[in-house]
């Protein structure tokens, strides 16, 4: 599951005291009292000062803290006097006008979480309007409140140790998954900045989904060990969340029509309400037309600009995910390139094409972001296109050219990362150059990677050391892939005696899963009970799943709901749904339908299917269409393939079109064999063909029979080649 580490996530963690806080708004001229020794001490361990000042609730604009800036408008655009950046009284001081907010149906229920204080997440697709909605609830604190902007992971630690120095004050921190690392973010720094009772902070989250899944649906027990720990170390970080608020990609009825109420003042949020084939979020935000700029209408391996972001792209598909030095990306993005195209002098002219590269589209985003003096970052969202399929490199590996530079360019903190997605993309010679140089600045993490890769090829005295070294280190995660080795080993005893140790004495719950699971293949049901319940009653979400699903076969349904909903509380994808389908079982159709749409809600996207499949055959189609449509527009297939089926059963054939091709594009052989039907039937021979054969060369051989069909039907039976030809390329002779 580990493709890039981290992964691309929209997040803002902001932290402020709620007991303590001063309910009084301060006065134009306060200034706020910051207990750090300076502010050059602040900026020395990362933090973002504009314009060397303390940034403020008041005086912080939209875009210092992540917020994407919108599209320009096409039309009749109005201009509004008094438009704010930012939740104090000053107006943009730059050309540009923030697009007016539209109310989320979750504002009320965040700012209720905001005063109740401790760890709220708000989750949600890339470009939703997370972070807008986020930046909004900041109008809930005084004015004067410091807003402090890390920029790298190793400054948290230092802002936790001043913690007692920093109340009524917020951290904002954009992207989790750049300070999920070692030396970074972890459940330590949390608690302190949390306070004992839990309530002495405010921490406020935003997170992309499919980050968030990557943390919390992950299976700990998996073969990709490499990835464990960090992935462990995010689940315990975001075990802490008390309140989690769920920012939707689409409009609600309610939002919609609060969106028209303001469209008839800005043409962009009429743009955006007319494009429904998109997010309304991701509309505003230029998402389509930097995914556009990218491609350069089909032609990314000849532009140069192109392939500059390509460049920039593949460095966080690598794991890199701190900005690029100007002079790397120089040296990197001509192997975007075709070969031919390379040595063209125009080609050469890498600060022009760069230039292109930094400019914005529509106004709004630019596919290149500076991040510093000659430091550059691809954006969320082409990456978050990349990993969902979209765009140039979707289908490519990672070149092979990135490894090196940014092996070059990592600290403890990224070298990890590389290697796991070295070693997930088929490259372990890269993955173990990164391990080794983490694991000889004593990296704890790098070490127990070196030891999982050079164990799985072969080198099985090397890969133990190091195991072993990490052990030593204290790192858990190593000690348990100490026992999955020995017991695959044959050295059980000595992997039973590490595997209770760490669930007995260290309260360690995966090594409590792994007794659980040793104990059910050996038919011990009641061995098997006892650790997945000790786990569970850890607090460990896998566990309380894997409780819930034994209590089911049990017949206690009443127990294993309040474990699955335990579950799913805590994180766990998977667990909510269970549910439904547990109630649909027992022909609870309400709550079945009910639970789906938590399960949804929770980022399950699979969920999605099956609650849209229920109110099918319930024959309720209007709500079915609005839960597939959701799915589709968050870019998920399988939503796509049942939007496409449900539209053309209803008869409405130019939007099912529109969904068979997207579902097509993403890869789907049905998909291609649909869309080959509906454009045969229109008289498009040529493309339809093309997309009978395409879907054939995927495994739909029905796609064949489907072809010569519609060529039998245009020509005559002796112009018209065998049916099985384009499939096998076998000739008549043979």
């Amino acid at each position: 599951m580990w493709v890039a580490w981290p992964m691309a996530v929209v997040l803002v963690v902001i932290i402020a005291s709620l007991e303590a806080r001063r309910r009084q708004t301060a006065s134009e001229s306060a200034t706020p009292t910051v207990q750090l020794q300076n502010l050059s001490e602040l900026a020395a361990k990362g933090y973002r000062l504009p314009n060397g000042v303390m940034p403020t609730v008041k005086s912080a604009l939209y875009v210092d803290l992540g917020v994407k800036e919108s599209i320009e408008a096409v039309e009749d655009t109005v201009t509004f006097e008094g438009t704010r950046s930012h939740l104090g009284s000053t107006l943009l001081e730059r050309s540009e006008e923030i697009v007016p907010y539209v109310k989320r149906d979750v504002d009320d229920e965040l700012r209720v979480a905001v005063q109740r204080g401790g760890f709220v997440l708000v989750f949600g697709p890339s470009a939703a309007g997370k972070s807008r909605t986020a930046f909004q609830s900041l109008a809930e604190l005084p004015a004067d409140t410091p807003l402090f902007i890390p920029e790298i992971p190793e400054g948290l630690s230092y802002l936790a140790e001043n913690r007692d120095a920093l109340e009524d004050s917020v951290l904002w921190l954009d992207d989790l998954d750049r300070f999920i690392v070692p030396g970074g973010l972890n459940a330590a720094i949390v608690d302190r900045l949390l306070g004992a009772n839990g309530q002495g902070m405010l921490i406020l989250a935003t997170i992309r989904g499919e980050a968030l899944s990557a943390f919390e649906g992950a299976d700990t027990l998996s073969t990709d060990r490499e990835a464990r720990s960090l992935i462990r170390i995010g689940i315990d970080v975001l075990s802490q969340v008390n309140h989690r608020i769920e920012v939707r990609s689409t409009l609600s009825a309610e939002e919609t029509r609060s969106a028209q109420a303001l469209s008839s003042e800005d043409t962009r949020i009429r743009q955006a309400l007319r494009h429904r084939e998109f997010g309304f979020g991701e509309y505003l935000a230029a998402g389509p037309q930097m995914l556009n700029r990218w491609t350069a209408a089909g032609d990314s391996a000849i532009n140069p600009g192109s392939a500059i972001i390509s460049a920039a792209v593949d460095c966080r598909r690598a794991g890199f995910n701190k900005p690029i030095p100007r002079e790397v990306l120089r040296s990197l993005y001509r192997e975007y390139l075709e070969p031919n195209v390379r040595d063209y002098e125009e080609a050469k002219n890498f600060e022009k094409h760069l230039q292109w590269a930094l400019s914005r589209v529509a106004r709004a985003s630019s596919c290149l972001l500076p991040k510093g003096d000659g430091l550059y970052l691809a954006t969320d969202y082409l990456l978050d296109r990349t990993l969902a399929g979209v765009g140039p490199l979707s289908d490519l590996p990672i070149s092979e050219a990135v490894w090196s530079p940014l092996i070059a360019l990592s600290d403890t903190a990224t070298l990890f990362p590389i290697g796991a997605s070295a070693y997930l993309s088929g490259c372990s010679d890269v993955a173990i150059q990164a391990f080794q140089s983490g694991a000889q600045k004593n990296e704890k993490y790098c070490m127990n990677g070196l030891g999982i890769v050079l164990l799985q090829q072969g080198d099985n005295i090397q890969g133990v050391e190091w195991l072993k070294q990490a052990e030593a280190a204290g790192l858990t995660e190593a000690t348990m892939n100490l026992a999955f080795y020995e017991w695959n080993d044959g050295s059980q005893e000595s992997a039973l005696r590490r595997y209770e140790d760490l669930a007995t004495n260290k309260q360690y719950s995966p090594a409590m899963m792994a007794l659980a699971v040793i104990a059910r293949k050996s038919n011990e049901e009641s061995v098997e009970e006892h650790w997945f319940r000790l786990a569970a009653e850890s607090g460990y979400p896998p566990a309380m799943h894997a409780l819930a699903q034994i209590l089911v076969d049990q017949g206690e349904n009443d127990e294993a709901k309040r474990w699955y909903l335990r579950a799913g509380a805590a994180g766990h994808l998977g667990s909510v749904t269970s549910l439904a389908k547990n109630y649909e079982d027992q022909g609870d159709i309400v709550n079945a339908i009910q639970t789906y749409r938590q399960a949804i809600s929770s980022g399950d996207m699979y969920a999605i299917s099956l609650l849209g499949q229920l109110l099918e055959r319930q024959r309720h189609f209007d709500d079915a269409e609005e839960v597939y449509r959701r799915g589709a527009l968050a870019g998920y297939l399988p939503s796509m393939l049942d939007l496409a089926l449900l539209l053309s059963d209803q008869g409405l054939m130019e939007q099912a079109e529109l969904w068979w091709r997207r579902a097509a594009e993403e890869g789907a052989p049905a998909a291609m064999n649909a869309l080959g039907n509906i454009l045969g039937n229109r008289g498009d021979i040529k493309e339809a063909e093309a997309w009978f054969i395409k879907a054939s060369q995927n495994g739909y051989h029905e796609a064949l029979i489907n072809r010569d069909k519609l060529l039998r039907s245009h020509k005559a039976d002796s112009d018209v080649e065998p049916w099985y030809k384009p499939y096998f390329g076998i000739t008549e002779e043979q």
